[in-house]
């Protein structure tokens, strides 16, 4: 008896490997692209990490630097985007200020002699400045909220020293 049979595959073999292949690496590209994604917002999450701290360690050495002397009553010129704080490195005429400008937090400072202009994070989408008061409502600090994608970071830095004249408005 003659065997007929030759070594391969029929076509519909060859169609369902086709098909189970094709789903393989369909199921793959989609898990790629959905990993690609959030590798992506990972790194923007972590860069917005970096430029926070780094503003944050900025805020609080500039503002750890007002020494006010504990005889005088600092008189802070502030709104929602804007504060001035005098006694910069112990001096009167020196300053450290906070503004918020075109979505960006600046910062400058001037105060033995030295002035300085930094821009200290942008691409917010709010950013507002308040003053941290002791119940006498004497300033002794700052508070920063940050808003960006719905989400609110915050930093806050007291001054070195502060005023211990109490009972004045």
């Amino acid at each position: 008896m003659k065997n007929n049979s030759q070594g391969g595959f029929t076509l519909i073999e060859t169609l369902a490997a086709l098909g189970v292949v094709s789903l393989i690496m369909t199921i793959i590209t989609i898990s790629l692209s959905s990993s690609a994604a959030a590798m992506e917002k990972s790194k923007d999450k972590a860069l917005l990490g970096i430029k926070l701290l780094r503003a944050d360690s900025l805020i609080r050495d500039r503002i750890g630097a007002v020494a006010v002397p504990y005889w005088e009553l600092p008189t802070l010129e502030a709104d929602k985007y804007s504060v001035r704080i005098p006694w910069y490195r112990g001096e009167r005429n020196g300053y450290v200020q906070l503004l918020v400008e075109n979505g960006a937090l600046i910062m400058e400072t001037e105060g033995k002699g030295e002035k300085e202009r930094v821009v200290l994070i942008s691409g917010l989408d709010e950013t507002i400045l308040s003053i941290l008061r002791d119940e006498q409502h004497i300033p002794y600090g700052i508070d920063i909220t940050y808003l960006h994608k719905q989400k609110t970071y915050h930093t806050m830095s007291v001054f070195s020293t502060s005023s211990l004249i109490r009972g004045r408005p």
